[in-house]
Formats: structure tokens, sequence, C-alpha cells
């Protein structure tokens, strides 16, 4: 790997992620992930300003590498020194490489609890019996001025960020029971994390039944725990496909102008929420199988993830084409 650009590579598949979501802050780069490759590049146009673009590296038998079929490399720094040189079908031609941030001081091991001086307060939340609550939640963001100026890739790196912690959730076999816009926290720097475990169950045998007279957000939950108080990962996919209704609406109150009656009726009529112009075919396609009447037949939020942190790869017809 030639020097200059040897920091940008990642070999840990989180990493790759992490840093596909701090390129606001860099040039055009290439990422690694774990088992396979695949190259960022930061672009800018006048309609839809910074736009992250990616394109996957493919593998030879022979052990060599190509984006596109038409040309192939024996070693990926020949790669690298071709598109430095020309962009040959890519959005644009590399510049430099999108360098690793300096690591923070990590807390001494012992510490128990961090300076409160050392915390900048944003926005107070609310209360709870461990004391107040701050940082902004991603629907009083989306609603605000400054989240209305958000555009769809920024979105799209919203639903990609909380379908990953919610796949951590799934593989150590939790159930959240409460996914929406106001329990995902957002920061400074546009980092989404799930909040608001209050409903939140370890969960045996793949399911969890609620107590009668349990509540629930209606608007968000699946038919199978409305009707039987039948909880499942696979319901919180269902309200995770609501979830991306309010992201792509900017924080609109799902099923407008709808009672939770009529909204459980509706459901079992089969009904289900309208695509809205802003919200690309692609995306509606992801939200309709997260809404997915048989609860099995919804996918994974493993595999959710993977398919939003893909959703700009490669676009360019060319590389599209396999040898």
């Amino acid at each position: 790997m030639i020097a200059g650009w040897k920091s940008c590579w990642r070999r840990n598949e989180r990493d790759a992620v992490r840093t596909r979501r701090k390129l606001t802050q860099c040039k055009p780069i290439f990422v690694s992930l774990s088992g396979s490759y695949s190259l960022s590049i930061r672009d800018f146009s006048a309609e839809s300003g910074d736009v992250i673009k990616h394109y996957k590296i493919r593998t030879l038998d022979n052990g060599g590498f190509y984006i596109s079929p038409r040309i192939t490399f024996p070693c990926i720094s020949d790669m690298i020194q071709h598109y430095q040189k020309q962009a040959d079908g890519l959005c644009r031609k590399l510049e430099k490489p999108c360098f690793s941030p300096k690591p923070q001081k990590p807390w001494d091991k012992d510490a128990w609890e961090i300076p409160r001086e050392s915390i900048k307060l944003v926005k107070k939340l609310g209360a709870g019996q461990f004391g107040e609550v701050w940082m902004g939640s991603l629907l009083d963001f989306l609603k605000s001025d400054e989240g209305s100026k958000v555009l769809l890739p920024k979105l799209i790196d919203f639903s990609a960020q909380i379908a990953e912690g919610m796949a951590y959730i799934e593989r150590k076999n939790y159930i959240h029971r409460d996914l929406r816009a106001a329990n995902v926290l957002v920061s400074e720097a546009l980092m989404c994390k799930i909040a608001d475990f209050g409903l939140a169950r370890v969960i045996e045998d793949n399911e969890y039944t609620a107590r009668e007279g349990a509540k629930f957000p209606i608007k968000w939950t699946s038919p199978e725990a409305i009707n039987y108080g039948s909880f499942t990962i696979k319901s919180d996919v269902w309200s995770f496909g609501i979830l991306l209704y309010e992201i792509i609406t900017y924080g609109k109150i799902p099923y407008p102008g709808m009672s939770n009656t009529d909204v459980m009726s509706a459901l079992q009529r089969g009904y289900r929420l309208p695509r809205m112009d802003s919200c690309p075919e692609e995306l509606y396609d992801v939200m309709k199988q997260c809404w997915k009447e048989k609860a099995e037949e919804r996918p994974t939020f493993d595999y959710l993830q993977s398919v939003l942190d893909d959703f700009y790869t490669a676009t360019e017809a060319q590389y599209q084409q396999q040898p």
C-alpha cells in the first residue's frame, strides 16, 4: 500500500462505517470493509451539496482488483495511482485521503464518573431517577430549521446508524419495544444513539408477551404486538419502518389524520403508509419489507444496516457490469 493513503484504509467493518460518517470533513477517500473493499468519494453538486458515493472494489480469481471490468489492476496501489491521475468513470479523480481523527484521551481505568465540567450541556430533554438527560432528540432535530435543511444522503445515514444500533441489540437478544424518532438522540456531529430503554426486555424463546392492559405507541407498534401483546425483534423491525417514515418526512406524525383506532382497523385490512414524494422507491421498498404481515418475513437489522450503508453504492451504469 502506498505511503500517504495507508491511514485511510480500515480492516474492521465498524471502523469503515464510522469513517464514512465523518466524510463531511474530508476530500475523496477510499475505505476497506471486513473481507471486502470499497472506494468512498466525497463529491459536490449545486443541487445536492456534499454527496458521498461508494464504489465496490471487486477481486479477480488471480488476485487482481477492479471497480469497472473495463480495467483491472494487479494490486490496490496501482488502482489508487490510476484514479489519482484521472476519474476514468468515477464521479471525480482521487485527491487526498481522509485521515483518522486523533483518539481522545481515555478515561482513567478506575474512573467511575467523568468530571461534569468536561460535558457540554446542550438541551434538557427530561429528568429521571438518576438525574437529568441532556442531548437533542432526532425528532426535534428533524423538525428544526437546521434539520429541515439536511439532504437525503444524511437522512439515509441517520437510518443506517440506527439500524446498526438495533443490529447490536438484536445480537444481544434484546428488544426495544419503543423505537421511534423521539427515542433516538442526535449529537452536534450528527451521530445517532438509541435511547429510552424503559420498555426494553431480554427475550427468551425469541418472544416476549406483554402483560394485559400495557400501553404502547400504537402508530409505531406491529399488528401482532397490538393484537396479542407478542413482541419479538421483528416487531422492532416494524417500528423501524415507521421510524424511516419519520426521518424521510422530517418528523411528521405517521398516519396523519388517523386515530389509534383508525390505524388498528386499517392495518387489519392490509393498509400501509403510502410513499411520500420525497421518498425514493428503493427506500420505500425497505419500509415495505419492514411492514410484512408475517413477522418472520421481515428482514433482520443486520440486513437493514447493510442495505442502508450501501444505499448509494456504485450508481453509475458502467460499474454495475460484471466481467
